[in-house]
């Protein structure tokens, strides 16, 4: 205001300035050692520009005794300028001089005075009302009252002007109720700020005109936080206590009737230091835990998810993710992949891992032929084209390099790296794996549930029979044989029986496609029982001889010295080793077992049995120098592919920014360049600091344009979509209470507000929708919610996609699993998870419809989610693993 009304700025304590100059506009005016805080008189004096394309950051007190310290520092300040208010002033030499300060500067001096003062003035009305005033006492409190409320009507009012414009209320009413919040803070605290205001203006009066001493003695902003940020101290307290008992005995004295009017003050006044401790507190934005059944659920998601690239990624496509499965309006699989589609299901692949649904011979197969197709695939300048053709392994034209891309896989590649090499201090045989069976127990169970109740009881019946027996045995290492016998016995013909009786009995009511999900379900958990039978004839093969000794061997009375043999083996083989270990058991294991047949002398049943027991200490032994060898190799690869990436062609060094991307074919840069802090982008920015291939000021360089969601300051997005803020935290670590993890929040807020005003689910990303291609493939491309992005027309559609509202799994899991409800009441879920996307745009709708699902999987969109889901379940295992 001072700046457009009067021409003269106020120099708020950050800027640049002429050295030179600044001196020469201050020489011989200002006394040394003498003022405490300078700002106000050295922008008077020296003017003050305006600079807007420049940025300045400055933390805030983390604590409201902090603050008022802070502000008794200023007001000490200010005070000291007070005889820049008369005709003459102290000079360099201790003389006076004429005072030159124009009209307006002398007003800012003044202002500042008595905004220092309004505390206590407020305070002394309060007062002067309760203890003698003429008039009621609770007319005088509602005036002093009214004091500090003027700001909050003046908003209440302004509010209502623009709701006569159109504005929504709820925009308008955030103000009105943090205005209000203030102003019962201001109240409650006016007698502490007093206190301190006039400790502060005495203690500056009486040094500046009597001692002349300790002018510029303070307390840095620093030793102040780690004082004050503690809490409450003992004088805080001390004097509330004392200042509300002085005036309540003030109160009885003078007027006693005032003390019913005056009491509910004094509480607050009391018990300001308490208050001022409870609003001081961290915000904690730890969500409420998801209960037992709700966890399961997300299980049973994951192996629901899985399932797409357990059956899609495959020889065909070179073991590289096709980019999407279109199931309708026909069948077809896209038989391309870009690098973010590689590396999230590289990903994908070590959570399976981590969730129980593979296991090392498994993962080490899977990313060892998928490293085996990056081998052969063209690359520029380290970096991956972006798109291929899986089947034939060329790039797809025009060749372009894609920095996000790249940045997506570059992070991926770290974090599978620092996976693989913590592979080889895992145990061989994990618990996790019968747990990953009992996810796929209930996804089995779940193919029916649209069948009649009677028709599927049997089924769910012996589902839970199974999943009882591994529930009981799951954590006892001697009973898995056993029980694998178990369910791939008995168990297992049981529940092929009743599957084939449901497809019998509902023959009629049951078309191809139920059939065949019913024929996968039942694939998949055979699948999963024998994974885990040759992982354990693989890696830990005496858990079954173990199990079916010689009769010889557990007969103490025929031979104690055989017997005592056969307890030392058992005592050498542990149940489950580290894969780094199980060469040196099964050597120990062979010694021990070489003594024990020794022993056994010609028993040809025992000889027998250690033959073969040998025989599988040996393969046990090769395959598990293969899969150190591998995982080794995997993480030397994955790091190789890291580095070859060069980075710095993509970076503009005058700008401090990436560009889009390199078009190969044509030879040149994109013209335009990722500048957003909300941005997908931001991984390769991490990535490539990381690497120290670009400076550090390139992160500071990336834009951070502001709006409000909520009320809430929130950075602004391209698109406003779900990926652009959540997308880098699948790895890359957002610390709480920074800007970024604040705005992600505050656009899950956002995105869920916008579902609830629409009427419909919530979550919006990029995705296909409801419109087609001459070959009846579906569209794709970014949706957003208005407010949240720059583009323009976000509100023009309605297209909800599942994966963007999975992606706030962590932030707000309370609200996602109340949204996956809605989306399950809309037939959403699918055999391989939830569909692409539904799409509520009427112009693109089939007439009389008010909905339209895109049946299609897409790979990124499943890896996505598969990674939301692993590090909610596994807390935060990719974040970690990326920041090892």
């Amino acid at each position: 205001a001072y700046q457009d009304l009067f021409g003269e700025g106020s120099y708020v304590g950050k800027g640049i300035y002429e050295i030179d100059a600044f001196e020469r506009s201050l020489a011989g005016r200002m006394p040394e050692n003498a003022i405490l805080s300078h700002d106000l008189i050295e922008g008077i004096h020296g003017r003050v520009g305006l600079v807007t394309d420049v940025v300045l950051y400055e933390d805030y007190p983390p604590h409201y005794f902090v603050y008022l310290r802070r502000s008794r520092r200023w007001i000490r300040g200010d005070w000291q300028l007070l005889p820049w208010l008369l005709p003459r002033v102290p000079a360099v030499d201790k003389s006076l001089i004429p005072n030159d300060l124009s009209v307006i500067g002398r007003w800012k001096i003044m202002d500042n005075l008595r905004r220092s003062l309004l505390a206590p003035a407020v305070l002394a009305l309060f007062l002067a009302g309760w203890l003698g005033m003429p008039g009621s006492p609770l007319w005088w409190t509602l005036a002093a009252g009214l004091v500090l409320a003027v700001p909050v009507f003046t908003g209440f009012f302004l509010g209502l002007i623009q709701a006569v414009n159109g504005c929504p209320w709820r925009k308008i009413s955030r103000p009105f109720q943090i205005g209000f919040v203030r102003l019962v803070l201001a109240l409650a605290f006016i007698l502490y700020e007093t206190l301190l205001t006039l400790v502060g203006v005495a203690t500056t009066l009486v040094r500046l005109f009597v001692t002349r001493k300790h002018l510029l003695q303070w307390t840095s902003y620093a030793d102040t936080v780690r004082v004050f940020s503690g809490g409450v101290k003992f004088f805080h307290i001390l004097a509330a206590i004392l200042s509300t008992a002085a005036m309540a005995e003030l109160i009885i004295v003078l007027n006693p009737l005032a003390l019913v009017v005056a009491m509910p003050f004094l509480i607050v006044w009391l018990l300001s230091p308490v208050i001022a401790w409870w609003i001081s507190r961290p915000i904690n934005h730890v969500p409420v835990p998801l209960s037992a059944d709700e966890t399961a659920r997300l299980h049973t998601l994951a192996r629901r998810t899985w399932s797409f690239f357990e059956q899609f990624v495959g020889p065909e496509d070179h073991w590289l993710p096709p980019d999407h499965f279109q199931e309708a309006p026909r069948g077809l699989i896209a038989h391309s992949t870009s690098p973010t589609n590689v590396g999230l299901y590289l990903l994908s692949t070590l959570a399976a891992y981590d969730l129980g649904y593979i296991g090392l011979n498994d993962l080490s197969a899977r990313l060892r032929a998928t490293f085996e197709s990056l081998a052969k695939l063209e690359k520029y300048r380290g970096h991956f084209m972006n798109w291929y053709d899986t089947r034939t392994l060329t790039p797809l034209t025009p060749c372009y390099v894609s920095t996000v891309d790249s940045g997506n896989l570059a992070a991926c590649l770290r974090t599978l790296g620092q996976g693989c090499q913590t592979l080889r201090s895992q145990p061989v045989l994990r618990g996790k794996n019968w747990e990953g069976l009992l996810d796929t127990l209930s996804l089995c169970g779940e193919v029916a549930r649209d069948l009649p109740a009677e028709s599927v009881a049997s089924l769910h019946s012996t589902l839970e029979k199974m999943r009882q027996h591994v529930r009981e045995a799951k954590n006892d290492y001697e009973a898995w044989h056993p029980l694998l016998k178990q369910l791939t016995g008995d168990c297992w013909n049981e529940l092929n029986q009743t599957l084939m009786a449901i497809v019998a009995s509902n023959a009629g009511r049951m078309n191809a496609d139920k059939l065949d999900i019913l024929r996968l379900a039942a694939d998949r958990t055979r699948n999963h029982l024998y994974g885990i039978q040759h992982e354990i004839e693989q890696l830990a093969p005496w858990m079954i001889f173990m199990s079916q000794p010689p009769s010889l061997f557990v007969r103490p009375d025929d031979s104690l010295a055989i017997y005592k043999a056969w307890q030392t083996l058992r005592a050498a083989l542990p149940p489950a080793p580290k894969l780094e270990d199980l060469e040196s058991v099964c050597k120990i294991g062979l010694a021990n077992m070489q003594s024990l047949s020794d022993l056994a002398g010609g028993d040809p049943e025992a000889s027998e049995w250690c033959k073969r027991l040998a025989q599988k200490f040996r393969t046990s032994m090769s395959t598990a120098e293969a899969l150190l060898i591998g995982f080794q190799d995997l993480e030397r690869q994955a790091a190789k592919h890291v580095q070859d990436m060069d980075f710095l062609f993509l970076f503009h060094e005058q700008r401090r920014l990436f560009h889009i991307g390199y078009n190969v074919t044509s030879e040149k840069l994109d013209n335009n360049h990722y500048d957003l802090l909300a941005s997908e982008a931001r991984i390769a920015s991490i990535v490539t600091i990381a690497r120290n291939e670009v400076p550090p000021s390139h992160w500071l360089h990336l834009g951070r344009p502001m709006t409000r969601v909520d009320g809430l300051r929130t950075l602004l997005s391209w698109g406003g979509t779900m990926f652009e803020y959540l997308m880098p935290a699948l790895m890359v670590r957002n610390y709480e209470g920074t800007l970024l993890h604040r705005s992600c929040l505050a656009a899950v807020d956002g995105q869920i507000d916008y579902g609830r005003r629409k009427g419909v689910p919530w979550g919006i990303s990029e995705s296909g929708y409801y419109a087609f291609d001459a070959n009846q493939n579906y569209q794709y491309r970014t949706f957003g919610v208005p407010g949240l992005g720059f583009k323009r027309n976000l509100a023009e559609d309605l297209v909800v996609t599942p994966h963007a509202s999975l992606l706030a799994l962590s932030l707000r899991p309370r609200k996602v699993m109340e949204n996956l409800d809605r989306l399950d009441a809309l037939q959403m879920l699918g055999p391989h998870g939830y569909y692409e996307s539904i799409d509520f745009s009427p112009t693109r709708l089939p007439c009389g419809e008010t909905q339209a699902i895109v049946r299609s999987y897409m790979a990124h969109h499943q890896g996505m989610i598969l990674l939301s889901l692993i590090n909610y379940l596994h807390d935060d295992i990719m974040v970690r693993r990326f920041h090892a």
